[in-house]
C-alpha cells in the first residue's frame, strides 16, 4: 500500500483520537516539524482542535478502518490550523496554504517540498466571485496538489456558490443524503461571473448529511453533523485512493475521472428550485449536483485503468 499524504485547512486536528493518531505523520516521524502548523492565537506544539470540525473532516478523509470513519484510512495526514475555534482569519489560512505547499519545521526553517501533501482538503468559505486565495491554489498546483473545496452552505437559491470553492481549478463539492437527495443547505450554481471563477460549480456531489466521525471532545469521541464541510472530505478522500491506485495521475486526469464515473440515476429531484442557469436539476452537469454524486470504486477502477494503459 503506497501511501498518500493529506491535509486539511482546517480548525486543526485532535492528533491523539483513536481514529487519527496512528498515522498522523508526527506520531510516524516522532516529530511535529513539516507536519503541524499552527500560527492562531491558541497556538499548540501539536496538533489539537478547539472546534471539532477539523477533527471531523480529516476522519472522514483518513479515520482508521478500526474506527470505521475514514475513506482513506491508510492515508497519512498532516494538518495546518487555518481556524480558531470559532473563525478563520486570512493571516491564518494564507499560512497554512503556502505551509502546505512547501512544508517546514516548526520554527519555520528548513522547507522541503517533497513532505508536501497529495491532496487538501478545504472545508471552508464564504462570499461570492473572490479569488482572494487564488495564489494559494495555483502553488498547490504547480506543485502537484490536489485542491478540494466544500461547496458552501448558502443554499437552496441558484447562484449561491462560494468562495474560494467558485474558483477555476479547484474541484468543488456539493452534499447529498443517505436517499441521494441535495441538501436544502447546499450551494447552487452558477457561479457569479468574474475573472478566475469556474461557472460549472459544483462539480460533484458527496455525502454530507448527518455524516458520522471523530470528534474533539476525547480520545473515542464521535459526533454526527452535515454541511458540504462533510462532503469535501469523502472526495478528498477518494482522491487519495486514486492516487494510491496511479501515482501518477494529474489534476486533469483526476478532475475528468471522478466526473464522468459519477452516478446520476439514483440522484433525487431536490428541495428549491428545479433549474438554475437554465438548466434542470436532471440534465447533467447541472448547477444542483454538478456532474453527479461521487462514485468512489469507478473512480479508483479509472484510475488503475489509467495506470495500465500507460
Amino acid at each position: 500500500w503506497y501511501q498518500r499524504r493529506v491535509h486539511g485547512v482546517d480548525t486543526g486536528v485532535r492528533g491523539t483520537h483513536a481514529a487519527l493518531k496512528a498515522n498522523y505523520r508526527g506520531t510516524i516521524t516522532g516529530s511535529d516539524d513539516y507536519n503541524w502548523y499552527d500560527k492562531t492565537r491558541q497556538a499548540t506544539a501539536s496538533p489539537s482542535d478547539g472546534n471539532g470540525h477539523g477533527t471531523h473532516t480529516m476522519g472522514t478523509i483518513a479515520g482508521s478502518e478500526a474506527s470505521g470513519v475514514g475513506v482513506a484510512p491508510a492515508s497519512v495526514w498532516i494538518a495546518g490550523k487555518g481556524c480558531g475555534p470559532a473563525s478563520c482569519s486570512t493571516a491564518d489560512l494564507l499560512g497554512s496554504g503556502e505551509f502546505l505547499a512547501c512544508p517546514t519545521q516548526a520554527d519555520g526553517r528548513n522547507p522541503d517540498c517533497t513532505k508536501a501533501p497529495h491532496v487538501i482538503n478545504n472545508s471552508w468559505g464564504g462570499g461570492q466571485g473572490d479569488t482572494w486565495y487564488q495564489g494559494v491554489i495555483t502553488s498547490w498546483l504547480a506543485a502537484g496538489i490536489i485542491p478540494v473545496f466544500s461547496a458552501g452552505n448558502s443554499g437552496p437559491n441558484c447562484g449561491t456558490a462560494n468562495s474560494p470553492a467558485d474558483n477555476n481549478n479547484v474541484i468543488s463539492v456539493a452534499a447529498s443524503d443517505s436517499a441521494d437527495t441535495l441538501a436544502s443547505f447546499s450551494s447552487r450554481g452558477p457561479a457569479v461571473a468574474g475573472s478566475g471563477i469556474g461557472r460549472q460549480k459544483p462539480e460533484i456531489t458527496a455525502p454530507g448529511v448527518a455524516v458520522r466521525s471523530s470528534w474533539n471532545t476525547g480520545d473515542a469521541a464521535y459526533n454526527s453533523i452535515s454541511g458540504t464541510s462533510m462532503a469535501g472530505p469523502h472526495v478528498a478522500g477518494v482522491v487519495a485512493l486514486m492516487l494510491n491506485a496511479n501515482p501518477n495521475l494529474t489534476y486533469n486526469q483526476i478532475y475528468s475521472t471522478i466526473i464522468s464515473s459519477a452516478d446520476t440515476s439514483t440522484l433525487r429531484q431536490p428541495t428549491g428550485a428545479l433549474t438554475c442557469g437554465g438548466v434542470a436539476w436532471n440534465s447533467f452537469p447541472n448547477f444542483h449536483y454538478g456532474y453527479g454524486r461521487i462514485n468512489a470504486l469507478k473512480a479508483v477502477q479509472r484510475a488503475v485503468a489509467f495506470a495500465q494503459e500507460n
